[in-house]
């Protein structure tokens, strides 16, 4: 009780020196000392943002209230009491964050170089700013964390089926090649074949549910050749996409640059296993003997970076003139769109071809997150800007106008969720305490509440779970948190975890 009264007397100067990290500490110790691995959880799941924190302690007072022997009218004004002081707290801490220095919290002053509440992140630019704010949960400016209605999941249903369709297609285009091959059929027969298949590749990649499809396929070995095929079409339609994008930047007086997709790459080693595996007549999993040739949601291409003697990178030319690679960029990404348009004829936006640079808040400073389980080896001074492309990708989507709603939250779910199977999870396993201990009890909570939500996500993303239904799911695990609102704490909790 004196380390408790001691804290919550500390708490008032230190949430204004320490912000959101130091409140979330505060609200586990607290929380621990209070009520055991139940309250530590408690506490810390409701400061992972204001709306949810309100929530959280409005509960805490009312049951204060009760378990004292007071009435339901006193348990209400409890609950008021307690969630009056936690929005001042709340808003205090916001404030205290951005207008307090934390020198008192790091010896010998701030650190620039590392991330923390107040540290900056990179450059200007580097991150979007709305991902070092706190989500809110109330109605926000276009209603999006609203619960999702039938109207629009009647939409969401005729997109599906449209892409089941354009699958279907697809395989019988796919089927009448692999026949014409065997049946030795003429070069020009086969190229025109090879030709409709490359219409049918691009109409499944405008597709986000044709996507999700052929991504359930894949993981069928009988699937394998096909995949193969809609990858290798793919790379066929962006090769043509690239030719006219390059014809067309250089009329307008840029330099030619040499792009090169940026993909996750699997390890070589590791699929030549998955192949030797397979020789032995051993279990393996089929997506492991594709190697690159996946089903991709969305296709990133960037500058291959040139260096000069000086061992310094070679600037984009425009009319002879070196330029920055964002100049260069804000031309290139409509250069490229209309370049796709034409030769695809489906929409650059809805298939999500992007051309990248380091600069956007989508692409990863720190390039080793990028490997197998690389986030275990992850720079702790890129830990914000790393934690800041989940959100931003989810940010970034909700404002797409050619997106309906139900697909924004589905691909939200399903990015999410890989976001935590590849690197938070990952994180949260290398962080487990010794068995036994009350660390390890108040980690098995957030293990197990985040698994839940992860398997709501992926069920979700992959079309195993209506949307409607893992809405509800979500909202009732999470104390009536949208996706969106999950993502936010996914990231905040994903660089508490790299920094730890």
């Amino acid at each position: 009780e004196v380390v408790k009264t001691a804290a919550d007397y500390s708490m008032t100067g230190l949430s204004l020196f320490g912000g959101q990290y130091v409140n979330n500490v505060y609200q586990g110790v607290t929380g621990y000392i209070e009520g055991g691995p139940r309250g530590a959880f408690l506490n810390v799941a409701g400061a992972y943002n204001t709306a949810t924190g309100i929530a959280v302690d409005g509960f805490k007072g009312f049951e204060e209230a009760v378990n004292k022997g007071g009435s339901i009218t006193e348990g209400l004004q409890g609950a008021a009491w307690e969630a009056s002081i936690g929005y001042i707290r709340d808003k205090a801490i916001a404030f205290g964050a951005g207008k307090i220095s934390t020198k008192f919290a790091r010896p010998n002053g701030e650190l620039a170089t590392l991330d923390g509440p107040n540290a900056p992140k990179a450059a200007q630019g580097d991150a979007t700013t709305t991902a070092r704010k706190k989500a809110v949960a109330a109605k926000d400016i276009d209603d999006f964390n609203r619960p999702l209605t039938t109207e629009e999941i009647a939409v969401y249903r005729e997109q599906v089926s449209d892409g089941r369709i354009k699958v279907n297609s697809y395989r019988k285009t796919f089927e009448k090649l692999e026949q014409a091959r065997k049946a030795g059929a003429p070069v020009q027969d086969i190229r025109q074949i090879l030709a409709e298949l490359d219409d049918r590749s691009a109409k499944i990649h405008s597709s986000p549910q044709a996507k999700m499809i052929m991504k359930t396929l894949q993981k069928d070995p009988s699937n394998l050749e096909m995949i193969k095929r809609y990858s290798n079409s793919m790379d066929r339609v962006h090769q043509k996409v690239e030719n006219r994008f390059q014809d067309e930047m250089a009329a307008a007086g840029w330099s030619r640059e040499e792009l090169e997709p940026i993909r996750n790459r699997p390890d070589p080693a590791e699929l030549q296993r998955a192949r030797e595996k397979q020789a032995r007549g051993e279990m393996v999993q089929a997506e492991d003997l594709l190697g690159t040739k996946t089903v991709n949601m969305d296709y990133d291409i960037g500058i291959k970076v040139k260096t000069g003697a000086d061992g310094r990178p070679i600037s984009p030319m425009k009319n002879g003139e070196p330029t920055s690679v964002v100049a260069w960029h804000a031309e290139a990404q409509e250069a490229w769109e209309r370049a796709y348009r034409a030769e695809t004829g489906q929409s650059p936006t809805h298939s999500w071809e992007n051309i990248t640079h380091a600069k956007l808040g989508d692409a990863y400073r720190d390039l080793s997150v990028l490997q197998k389980n690389g986030i275990l080896h992850a720079n702790k001074a890129w830990a914000g800007q790393t934690a800041d492309v989940t959100y931003f990708k989810a940010t970034h989507l909700r404002g797409e106008v050619e997106f309906q709603r139900v697909e924004k939250y589905v691909e939200i779910a399903r990015g999410t969720a890989k976001d935590y199977r590849t690197k938070m999870n990952p994180l949260l396993d290398s962080k487990k305490p010794q068995t036994g201990t009350a660390s390890h009890e108040a980690w098995q909570k957030h293990k197990e509440y985040w698994e839940k939500v992860y398997s709501v996500m992926d069920r979700m993303g992959s079309g195993r779970t209506d949307p409607m239904s893992a809405d509800r799911e979500i909202r009732e695990l999470t104390g009536g948190k949208s996706l969106m609102e999950v993502t936010f704490d996914l990231r905040n909790f994903m660089e508490s975890l790299m920094i730890l």
